[in-house]
């Protein structure tokens, strides 16, 4: 039987080399349209993973991101990870600034948690810093970063700020003596001093601190609505109509993520929904090449049932001379891309194809295919 198929193969050569190539092609677009797709899915992923959504503190009009003068219980919120949102923060900024007075100017002293806080810090804009005191932002010391213009002549010295707190219902100003073991990248008068140190001089000046701006990172985009569930305990909607008062506002700026996954997403179902399309084609191949292969062999398969071929054999063998060409392109194009499973759905769907295009003329009664031939 083997050897039967074998010089049908070779009797129709063109035949043949057209199932070769067909199949190759149908398996090779197979293949390339699930690496397309793995690549949007990780693509997909890497965006969820990778994509920083910033989320804003601001009064509840949402007018004013700064000079908020958000009491420590707001803060506190932040950062805890039990009953606050900690455990959906990263990269938390929080600022407090004063009024300042020192020896080289007046400007501003702004307490920061970290570099991102202030430009003239960030390097990711333009900014620069250096700080001789390991964890500068962590520390509860007085101790500051002044502009490099100045640092030159004050590093290592104590340098007297008169500092004064918008936040305290009454003079709120004190002197404080900080020692400059750093500086940040420009000429400006102002200092930066660490987040906690801020804290301590604000509770000095006002008798409680205070806190002028907070923003931060969402940790895992996939669950900003489990967030803004959890934030509600704390802060309110952006309301511009609303009366000004104490309240704060938290603004999630994800729309533009929501809209980027949104489009990948539609790209991906797109791109999926081609693979009915192409099962379709293969199926509809492999039918027309059975058709084409079997067409003139009618007579043939009546013999040999006729001197005792059985329907099954004589069906498995005519399908294992349909799909071996095409199953053998198909072979050679998943071993190259390491895709077996576009391989397995197009040999599947050809299979299909090619047992509606067999079955009548290898099925039906010897008789019955004579008389049709006569």
């Amino acid at each position: 039987m083997e050897g039967t198929i074998l010089k049908r193969l070779i009797r129709r050569p063109w035949l043949s080399l057209t199932g070769f190539l067909v199949g190759g092609a149908l398996c090779l677009l197979l293949c390339l349209l699930t690496l397309h797709l793995d690549r949007q899915q990780a693509h997909l992923e890497e965006v969820r993973n990778s994509y920083e959504i910033r989320a804003v503190v601001s009064d509840v009009r949402g007018t004013k991101t700064d000079r908020l003068f958000m009491s420590y219980r707001y803060t506190d919120f932040l950062r805890d990870e039990q009953n606050g949102l900690g455990a959906y923060v990263r990269d938390l900024r929080l600022t407090k600034s004063f009024d300042m007075n020192a020896p080289f100017g007046t400007g501003k002293a702004v307490g920061v948690t970290n570099e991102r806080c202030a430009a003239a810090l960030d390097p990711k804009a333009g900014g620069a810093w250096y700080a001789e005191t390991e964890d500068f932002f962590e520390s509860s010391e007085r101790i500051c970063l002044v502009s490099e213009v100045y640092y030159e002549a004050l590093a290592g010295q104590d340098v007297s700020l008169t500092l004064t707190d918008g936040y305290a219902i009454g003079e709120g100003k004190g002197e404080y003596p900080f020692k400059v073991v750093g500086w940040y990248k420009g000429e400006g008068t102002n200092v930066y001093l660490p987040y906690p140190t801020s804290q301590i001089i604000a509770g000095q000046l006002a008798e409680a601190p205070s806190t002028d701006s907070a923003c931060f990172i969402v940790k895992d985009n996939e669950r900003i609505d489990e967030m803004l569930a959890v934030a509600e305990s704390m802060f309110r909607k952006v309301d511009p109509g609303e009366a000004q008062g104490r309240a704060f506002a938290l603004t999630v700026h994800d729309r533009q993520y929501k809209a980027t996954i949104a489009s990948m997403e539609q790209n991906i179902r797109r791109t999926a929904y081609l693979f009915p399309l192409i099962a379709l084609m293969t199926l509809c191949v492999g039918f027309t090449l059975g058709i084409l292969g079997t067409r003139r062999e009618t007579r043939t398969y009546a013999l040999m049932r006729s001197l005792g071929v059985g329907r099954f054999r004589l069906l498995c063998s005519v399908l294992a001379e349909q799909m071996l060409m095409p199953l053998l392109a198909a072979g050679v194009v998943a071993a190259i891309l390491a895709r077996p499973l576009p391989a397995l759905l197009f040999a599947a769907c050809h299979f299909v194809g090619c047992v509606f295009s067999v079955l009548r003329p290898v099925t039906v009664a010897p008789t019955k295919l004579f008389r049709e031939q006569e």
